[in-house]
């Protein structure tokens, strides 16, 4: 018989799904607010997001530290694929759409 835990591990080999503890949360109204202004082009880097959201926000929502966090987001190119997917996630945002995000960002600092 399986415990809860190798259950739960078993859910999750798959790769990136959503995660039952998420569903359940409250949804707050400022990330539909960041994919509104992507769309309308308001937000063109992934540094634009933190001006809106708090770091601690977005740092506690992919379980990373938020020093971390502002490291990465000055050197976009440390992120790994799944906090970028998970930020994405967290502001509806599409695969291309974060990856978008984020090559702005690079190509802004490197200029």
């Amino acid at each position: 018989m399986r415990t809860d835990t190798a259950r739960n591990a078993a859910d999750y080999r798959g790769g990136l799904q959503e995660f039952p503890h998420r569903v359940a949360e409250k949804r707050d109204a400022r990330y539909q607010d960041v994919r509104d202004m992507f769309t309308e082009g308001e937000i063109k880097t992934l540094k634009d997001i933190f001006e809106f959201i708090p770091r601690y926000v977005v740092a506690t929502y992919i379980r990373i530290k938020r020093q971390r966090l502002g490291r990465l987001i000055n050197q976009v190119e440390n992120f790994q694929v799944s906090e970028l997917l998970e930020i994405g996630g967290l502001f509806d945002l599409s695969v291309s759409d974060i990856f978008q995000l984020t090559s702005q960002s690079y190509a802004k600092r490197k200029k």
